[in-house]
């Protein structure tokens, strides 16, 4: 079997990352973020500027192009930076990734992709073990009060829907079980608005000075907005900003 290029490696990885995330919220959303991240770890992986990607064109294979002089690079660099990119993105998507999300990249990529990288000293089964923990840990944290079982708010799940309707005059779309109970009505404008709302972090405004209820700097007011914007994690601020924990906090 002939040796991977760093070009093809990439092509088969940003290709995986765009699917598997893409499922998770939107194509267009999905290769934003990819690009938003590629972009900000050039600071630390100058050939990056060898990655172009053009949400324009997402309809066609040609959204994400790798210049060829990226395979002159040395190959530990590059797994070490596809490392960055898939953690980052993880940590990004947070609840929406799932347990599955490093298995979907996996898949999506290819086995010989895959294996290339371990040889090259990324495992990414080591991540996903790492992530696993993450989210069994962010689970414990939450109160047992604040726990739910899948129908505890709707009072049903996907299983117990038994035909919908949509209702053009009202724009519902109304849900019914197997007896032909009404389960619920579900407001299609508002639904989209939200999830486009996510998608686009057009949901600024929802803190003030006022609610922080601290006397707070106006430029650190401005970074905490920042942060919120991007949906941020704490690790993911320190990384970004190149600081030390004790500074951020």
């Amino acid at each position: 079997m002939k040796e991977l290029k760093n070009s093809e490696i990439l092509k088969k990885i940003f290709h995986a990352l765009y699917v598997t995330a893409g499922r998770r919220t939107s194509n267009t959303y999905a290769i934003t973020i990819i690009g938003a991240i590629t972009k900000t770890l050039v600071q630390k992986y100058d050939f990056l500027t060898y990655i172009k990607i053009d949400p324009k064109m997402e309809e066609n294979d040609d959204v994400i192009s790798i210049n060829p002089d990226i395979d002159e690079v040395n190959p530990k660099r590059t797994a070490k930076a596809i490392e960055a990119i898939v953690r980052i993105i993880y940590m990004d998507l947070r609840s929406k990734a799932g347990l599955f999300f490093i298995n979907e990249i996996k898949d999506n990529a290819g086995h010989d992709v895959i294996e290339r990288i371990r040889e090259l000293g990324i495992d990414l089964d080591l991540l996903q073990i790492e992530q696993h923990y993450i989210h069994r840990r962010f689970s414990r944290a939450i109160k047992p009060s604040e726990k739910i079982d899948n129908k505890s708010m709707l009072g049903y799940n996907w299983e117990d829907v038994n035909s919908w309707k949509y209702d053009e005059k009202s724009q519902c779309c109304v849900l019914f079980g197997e007896d032909g109970k009404i389960l619920d009505e579900l407001h299609l404008e508002k639904i989209i608005k939200k999830h486009i709302g996510f998608l686009s972090e057009d949901d600024i405004d929802s803190f003030s000075l006022q609610t922080i209820g601290t006397d707070i700097d106006e430029k650190e007011y401005e970074l905490l907005k920042i942060l919120e914007k991007r949906d941020m994690d704490f690790e993911t601020a320190v990384f970004l900003l190149h600081i030390p924990d004790f500074k951020l906090n």
